[in-house]
């Protein structure tokens, strides 16, 4: 018979090992349709595969990476009271000279100097109550989501090439092209539902006189649960929004103080696909209209990395199978969709989340990568099926090189720079956690801290 302990939560068995055996062993006896399993019968694949090598390679290799990855965690933030959640989310960027990186291809060992000369990092963070207390008294768990967001966005500066700019500048930015930031924001009221456009400051709905952010336009607050639960789900949301308007400020920054310099050989290189979903999903097409403002000619170098999912699980199946052999990638048109994903409306598979199209490639060492590539000009997916490729995406064979450049023994399938860019966000577990915990606490101002005006607890 389970106990509480002092924590709040009720004692467990200290070994539940058969518990994932009994799952496992369940599952092996049941009957499902596993489309990533199946990699019979694919002669139509045949024509959706080609060597890297006839890709288009006009475009001029890159010199460097520089590597976006985020992280988040969610803290118990008071003894006794486990409902009282604390969250904390941040995002770096680790930039890497690729010449000084080959010289270590050569070398038995890695000599640690020349890496570390060879990156430079950036970081920045944010952090508020996520769940059991609130920003201020007299408001919901909804509200105080969204004016801690406002807070936090409009407070925290990043630092780009010498020059601050707040997270809420950079959404304008977004919004905006990557020679004129935007001014307004339309955003929809929670409360009444009417559209309002909203600039820098905080503004008043014209239709029930509430208290309207620029922010509000992530809907974030839409997913935040107030009864039970973490909240993680939208903070990873949050998180995921902050990988962008990093991705966003820095690219914005080289673009318009060092066009002929080091913007053509910077490779943008984020951790998972580049697409967005969920509430903040409006900014997808923000993203694309925002990479294709900087021309067609020489299109913005970027690119997302997927390390999971079902069409990754799909492409190590094909390179088991020796479907995909090294140096070949995938063309993932709505057959692949249809296929891997299951969805009965393929042509327009990612649309509405997605602001590059997906590939598959195997490098040399057997490495399996999926990789997302925004399109020169126009919408990667659309309700007609968008731009399979790879024609109309020229960044992709200078990407493939990177890829064969960097790979890592780190991680299964891994990559150089999005290892590194990972260590420097991932929150590392155990002492970590408990010092985000205390701090947590201190923020609060629980547990024998001097009680923190700004926020209060439940």
């Amino acid at each position: 018979m389970p106990y509480e302990t002092v924590l709040g939560n009720h004692e467990l068995a200290s070994r539940l090992s058969h518990t994932h055996s009994a799952v496992r062993s369940l599952a092996n006896k049941s009957e499902f349709y596993v489309p990533a399993g199946k990699v019979k019968n694919l002669d139509w694949l045949e024509g959706l595969i080609v060597d890297s090598e006839d890709l288009d390679s006009s475009r001029e290799a890159f010199q460097n990476v520089l590597a976006i990855d985020g992280s988040q965690i969610v803290t118990r933030a008071r003894d006794g009271m486990p409902s009282v959640m604390y969250g904390f989310a941040q995002v770096a960027a680790v930039t890497i000279n690729l010449a000084q990186l080959a010289t270590q291809s050569a070398s038995r060992f890695v000599d640690p100097t020349v890496m570390y000369r060879s990156t430079k990092q950036q970081f920045f963070s944010l952090d508020f109550p996520v769940a059991g207390a609130f920003v201020r008294e007299g408001i919901d768990l909804k509200t105080s989501w969204r004016e801690a967001i406002h807070k936090a966005f409009t407070s925290e500066q990043v630092e780009l090439m010498g020059r601050t700019s707040s997270l809420q500048d950079l959404l304008f930015r977004l919004r905006g092209t990557a020679d004129k930031p935007a001014t307004e924001i339309e955003v929809v009221c929670p409360e009444c539902k009417h559209h309002n456009r909203v600039g820098f400051s905080p503004s008043t709905c014209s239709g029930c006189g509430s208290v309207l952010y620029a922010t509000d336009v992530l809907r974030i607050h839409e997913e935040v649960t107030p009864e039970g639960g973490s909240n993680e789900g939208p903070l990873g949301r949050l998180r995921s929004v902050l990988e962008l308007l990093a991705f966003v400020g820095l690219a914005g920054m080289l673009y318009q103080y060092s066009r002929g310099q080091y913007y053509p050989g910077m490779l943008f290189m984020i951790d998972g696909p580049l697409a967005v979903h969920g509430p903040p999903a409006k900014l997808r097409g923000w993203a694309q209209d925002y990479v294709q403002s900087m021309g067609s000619d020489l299109p913005v170098g970027v690119c997302g990395i997927e390390k999971s999912g079902a069409l990754v699980d799909w492409a190590d199946q094909l390179a088991k199978h020796d479907l995909l052999k090294p140096m070949q990638l995938v063309i993932c048109g709505h057959e692949v969709n249809q296929f891997v994903r299951g969805t009965n409306q393929p042509l327009k598979y990612g649309k509405e989340t997605y602001w590059g199209r997906q590939f598959v490639y195997r490098a040399k060492d057997g490495r399996v990568v999926s990789i997302t590539v925004p399109a020169n000009s126009g919408a990667a997916y659309d309700e007609r099926g968008g731009q399979p490729g790879p024609q109309g995406y020229s960044n992709l064979k200078a990407i493939i090189d990177v890829i064969e450049m960097t790979g890592s023994s780190m991680y299964r399938n891994g990559l150089v720079p999005i290892a590194l860019a990972h260590g420097k966000a991932a929150y590392p577990i155990g002492m970590g956690s408990d010092v985000l915990t205390h701090l947590s606490k201190e923020l609060l101002g629980v547990d024998g801290a001097e009680r923190s005006p700004t926020f209060r607890s439940q």
